[in-house]
């Protein structure tokens, strides 16, 4: 009987798929040359379910020698890939082996995933990236994140049309203390903003929507002392 394990199961306007159909299992271990995996995956997809509102991912190994774990990676722009769950593997199997994992809090836009597959050494692999789009229905402010020793905001804007917005960060009185002009484009925007002038503490990041009116805010922590 063919085991199935069934990971975090939580939808299908676009398909992404990756299918090797067969051929020798060799995927980039991220410096740029090819090695043989311990994993062989001939199938990998990720649809977009609206029903449920997530995005369903689902691969077959054909074969697994040592394997510990997937780790499922996912991007909004195919180069800065984020993990968002791992599935934990049979380790050793000769036989068809069938994965599912769902995205809960997919973004509107195109999305983009990779699995890095990581044996028992420690050995890590990554497959090939694949895409799953869900329609973007109104303005998403998401992925906000610290960088450069916590002195950058990194985040993306989602606008469901190309369009003009002022971006504000303030405290938790309601003083804006940062505040710019973004030029959209339909879909992603990665964006960041200098917050290494801020003192430690909770602060808000706002977009809103000069054009159509749309607004959204997201709160977000500050650690680092300024100097």
């Amino acid at each position: 009987m063919r085991k199935i394990i069934k990971i975090l199961v939580i939808t299908v306007l676009s398909v992404g798929i990756f299918n090797t159909f067969g051929t020798a299992s060799s995927l980039n271990n991220g410096s740029g040359h090819k090695k043989i995996l311990p994993v062989k995956i001939i199938l990998f997809t990720a649809k977009y379910e609206p029903a449920r509102q997530v995005v369903s991912l689902h691969w077959v190994t054909a074969t697994e020698k040592n394997n510990e774990r997937f780790e499922i990676e996912r991007s909004l722009d195919s180069l800065h890939f984020f993990v968002i769950g791992t599935a934990h593997s049979v380790g050793n199997s000769h036989s068809s082996q069938h994965y599912y994992f769902d995205d809960p809090k997919p973004v509107g836009g195109k999305m983009f995933y990779r699995l890095k597959e990581v044996d028992s050494s420690g050995k890590q692999f990554q497959t090939p990236v694949i895409s799953a789009f869900k329609p973007i229905i109104s303005l998403e402010l998401t992925g906000i994140r610290s960088a450069a020793k916590e002195t950058e905001l990194h985040f993306a804007i989602i606008s469901p049309k190309a369009s003009f917005a002022s971006v504000l960060v303030s405290d938790i009185s309601g003083n804006v203390l940062k505040t710019f002009v973004v030029n959209m484009k339909e879909g992603a925007n990665m964006e960041s903003i200098y917050v290494g002038d801020l003192k430690p503490g909770v602060y808000f990041l706002q977009v809103n929507d000069t054009t159509n009116e749309g607004s959204v805010m997201e709160k977000f922590i500050h650690k680092i002392k300024r100097k």
